[in-house]
């Protein structure tokens, strides 16, 4: 999975530092911290969201 740039922007910008380290960890090393599963599915689904969002119509 490659990192969304924009993603990290935002978690940073939300100041929740251990949340933008969950998402790091998540997106280089496929690793989930304890405590984190939630967050990260929920990022995992929203990033799902944009990225069909991009997708163009046919």
């Amino acid at each position: 999975m490659t990192p969304d740039r924009d993603l990290a922007d935002r978690l940073a910008a939300a100041d929740d530092p251990e949340l933008l380290l969950a998402w790091k960890l998540w997106c280089e090393r496929g690793v989930i911290l304890p405590g984190y599963a939630g967050e990260i599915a929920e990022l995992r689904r929203l990033k799902r969201e944009w990225d069909d969002a991009d997708e163009p119509l046919r």
